[in-house]
């Protein structure tokens, strides 16, 4: 770190843990196994109920596609939670995380969610904004009557700006 700013090296480690800790999070929401959901936790099972919402038709298939993450991420000897936990020597050891096919792995599941918390706005066109640094599950969605064509060349040129 020089005078409070992150150097470009450390803010990609920062955005690899960040989107690292979301995505874990986001998994265990959508493909935890039901046996292991405790009374509190929020899980693509029990939220439904909670927000006063209908589950959306392919629900099973959103739950079995999430446990197959789950399994994938978090079901093995390298998995995520092991690099983010506590100080040891595996978080010495590198790492090569597909940030981008884990990325679009998990986009789909978490669409079909949104689509049926908000299904007015699942019939808008969508527009998702992803420059290379943006290894986060906080990605930015905008929806096309929501923007025009000058805004959306001002906010491609303030990422490109940001490179």
């Amino acid at each position: 770190m020089v005078g409070g700013k992150l150097e470009r090296g450390d803010r990609e480690w920062v955005y690899l843990e960040c989107f690292l800790l979301h995505y874990r999070n986001l998994i265990e929401f959508v493909g935890k196994e039901q046996r292991d959901v405790r009374k509190t936790d929020l899980h693509v099972s029990n939220i439904w109920k909670r927000i006063h919402t209908k589950p959306p038709a392919e629900l099973a298939q959103i739950h079995a596609a999430g446990r197959k993450l789950w399994e994938k991420y978090e079901r093995v000897d390298d998995r995520i939670s092991r690099f983010l936990q506590h100080c040891t020597t595996l978080r010495t050891e590198f790492k090569e995380w597909e940030v981008g096919t884990m990325y679009n792995e998990l986009e789909p599941l978490l669409y079909g969610i949104e689509s049926a918390i908000r299904p007015a706005r699942a019939q808008q066109q969508r527009l998702t904004i992803l420059d290379r640094e943006a290894n986060s599950t906080a990605t930015s969605v905008r929806y096309g009557p929501l923007i025009d064509g000058a805004e959306l060349n001002t906010l491609i040129a303030k990422v490109k700006s940001t490179k």
